[in-house]
């Protein structure tokens, strides 16, 4: 017999077996093994037949959805997400990681928050590392012992899962917000492109300061990303009236909706100061219920953590809020993870209490 020849790569192409990517069919494997052994730990009395993964699934953030890829999880971070079935019913959802992550309370609070999210809630969480597996109750969060499920059990814990209370809820998207989870990017940018949407003017109409399909390159976007990506806390934009600076936020909202290192979440004149406009903007898009305190607390925890992109919150018209933002957000280290950009047009704009932290295009 003839040995297989090994798949080659011309061109810089990437290899291919039967039409499909080596390296996404190594992914899928491992993160496959990882699964069946998570499954075999946590639930050693049950054959893997019992089981149906489904491994993209889609949770509802106010009006949008969000759909979960466990592969391109997998081999971007190294964990991935799982819904697993058993029959037509969620019974767990189950996170996986790799040998060298240790386990943390983190890694439960992210799969309940996943759990929470969804109708009916799955009643069991497992959370993995290849090396140590745990169980937990979905409802009571109470460490469970392997091996004590059978099928009966499993049956009438799935005939108990209740609806979810309201303060689950808001506990649950308030985990998924979080810095660990790569769900706030892209709900940031949804708030954004609402926004922007609502400044564009329909075809053939006139009157709003944004064109549809029409924004022209500026070298001064340039410049604010540049500016953004270094150490400055505040970056001001600074322009006549009728200049170009609401088309330049949207232009730098625009290029950076699939960046890795900035998230643009954009408001527009905070009259009622920072903290309200968030509250207001993410109890209206996300439903998630917040105070202008809890919208503190949240820049707060953005600004220190490491994980995604940096935050960029662009205010356009916000020269008379910049202490209110300047006390709402730390500088964390020697680089701010979340960054402020504001429109202003004069050419004198307040001290921030951040020395030497502001730069100004």
């Amino acid at each position: 017999m003839t040995r297989p020849k090994k798949p080659r790569s011309a061109n810089g192409q990437k290899k291919q077996v039967g039409g499909r990517d080596v390296r996404g069919l190594r992914t899928e494997a491992e993160l496959e093994s990882r699964i069946t052994s998570a499954l075999a730990a946590a639930l050693p009395t049950f054959s893997q037949n019992d089981f149906v993964q489904q491994r993209r699934f889609t949770i509802r953030l106010g009006h949008d959805s969000f759909e979960f890829d466990s592969a391109a999880l997998w081999e971007k971070t190294g964990r991935a997400d799982i819904l697993i079935f058993y029959g037509d019913r969620p019974l767990a959802v189950l996170e996986v990681k790799r040998e060298t992550v240790a386990l943390q309370e983190a890694d439960y609070e992210q799969a309940q928050s996943y759990a929470n999210m969804l109708t009916p809630r799955p009643p069991l969480l497992i959370v993995s590392n290849g090396k140590h597996t745990q169980l937990f109750d979905s409802n009571t969060a109470r460490r469970l012992d392997a091996g004590d499920y059978d099928n009966a059990t499993i049956t009438n814990l799935l005939e108990n899962v209740g609806k979810v209370a309201a303060a689950d809820m808001r506990w649950a998207i308030e985990a998924l917000m979080g810095r660990e989870v790569d769900i706030w990017p892209r709900a940031v940018r949804k708030c954004t492109a609402g926004l922007i949407e609502t400044w564009t003017d329909p075809p053939g109409a006139a009157g709003r300061p944004v064109a549809r399909d029409l924004i022209f390159p500026r070298e001064a976007t340039e410049q604010a990303i540049n500016a953004l990506t270094r150490v400055d806390l505040f970056t001001v934009l600074v322009g006549p009236p009728a200049s170009g600076k609401t088309n330049l936020l949207c232009e730098l909202a625009l290029r950076t909706t699939s960046s890795d290192e900035l998230a643009v979440l954009m408001l527009q004149d905070i009259g009622p100061g920072l903290f309200q406009a968030v509250s207001n903007l993410f109890s209206r898009e996300l439903e998630w219920t917040l105070t202008p305190h809890d919208a503190r607390h949240w820049l707060r925890r953005m600004s220190k953590g490491t994980a995604g992109p940096t935050l960029v919150i662009a205010i356009d018209g916000g020269e008379r809020q910049t202490a209110a933002c300047d006390r709402g957000v730390d500088q964390h280290g020697k680089k701010a993870e979340v960054k402020l950009m504001i429109t202003a047009s004069s050419g004198t704009f307040p001290a921030t209490g951040q020395s030497g932290a502001c730069g100004k295009i």
